[in-house]
């Protein structure tokens, strides 16, 4: 998202949206049919959004196709795999992240955000052993964010345990997949060493939209005075740029290391110029 304006046209359009779903859902006209039927037959949803989403923000229809993938592809391909055991996922367990994603300290860390690991995912999850898993990981990986704060992975986690019902032996699994997005260092295994590439892969994107990445955190930092944002923000590039490697598996490393490093030398150049991102 661009600015605080955005998340905020982004929260009424949503409420918009519940509004006219709870009307079609109750009406006779559907026979108090299922959300999904409901759904597909009313492109005035679709069009409520539209008309009211920031050009900046996702559209409405995009939207709904996360909302409708949260719903559909959560819910199918986990009652897929026996050993876990999950709550329904719900249409209000939706717009409760929906909820967090667009609160209005985030300007990075927003759908925008989990839309790009989602096409992240689609590509690489033949490489994972338990792509289902590694996709719930990163819905709720930074469902609670506040800039600057040491736990929010793990709140982050605790907000998952609150929404699923996760067998004892399996939790360990999600909470090692969330937490690693921590530090993005020392996977322990395939998939927390896939997720992690997920989360970085925004560094090796064309220099436009990563410089886009780097002025929406500085959003998300805008109460931290500027000399003391540029000099953190040095030390995380130089930081990075000093690993041997940037991305744990071979697909990044070969797609998108050369130009991470490229991204993150450019803009360290820039800081070192210039008090402004």
């Amino acid at each position: 998202m661009k600015n605080k304006q955005s998340n905020e046209l982004a929260r009424f359009a949503w409420a918009e949206y519940l509004k006219a779903h709870d009307e079609y859902f109750n009406s006779s006209m559907f026979g108090g049919g299922g959300w999904l039927g409901s759904m597909k037959q009313c492109e005035s949803l679709i069009t409520c959004i539209n008309e009211t989403f920031d050009a900046h923000y996702e559209s409405g229809t995009q939207i709904l196709s996360l909302q409708e993938r949260y719903l559909n592809d959560l819910n199918d391909v986990l009652r897929q795999e026996h050993r876990f055991s999950f709550k329904h996922f719900s249409f209000e367990q939706f717009t409760r992240l929906f909820d967090h994603y667009t609160e209005p300290q985030r300007y990075y860390h927003t759908l925008t955000h989990i839309a790009h690991g989602l096409n992240q995912f689609g590509v690489i999850k033949g490489k994972l052993d338990n792509p289902a898993v590694v996709e719930l990981a990163w819905w709720y990986h930074d469902s609670i964010y506040v800039p600057g704060a040491p736990d929010n992975e793990e709140k982050s986690w605790e907000f998952l345990q609150g929404e699923s019902q996760l067998p004892p032996g399996e939790q360990d699994c999600l909470k090692d997949l969330i937490l690693g997005t921590k530090t993005h260092t020392n996977p322990q295994n395939n998939d927390q060493a896939h997720l992690m590439d997920i989360d970085l892969s925004v560094m090796g994107e064309p220099f436009e939209q990563f410089n886009r990445y780097g002025k929406e955190i500085r959003q998300e930092y805008q109460e931290i005075p500027e000399v003391i944002f540029v000099e953190h923000r040095k030390r995380f590039l130089v930081e990075f740029l000093a690993r041997p490697q940037i991305y744990h598996t071979a697909y990044f490393r070969e797609r998108y290391e050369p130009t991470a490093r490229l991204n993150l030398q450019r803009e360290l150049e820039l800081l070192e110029t210039t008090k402004d991102l």
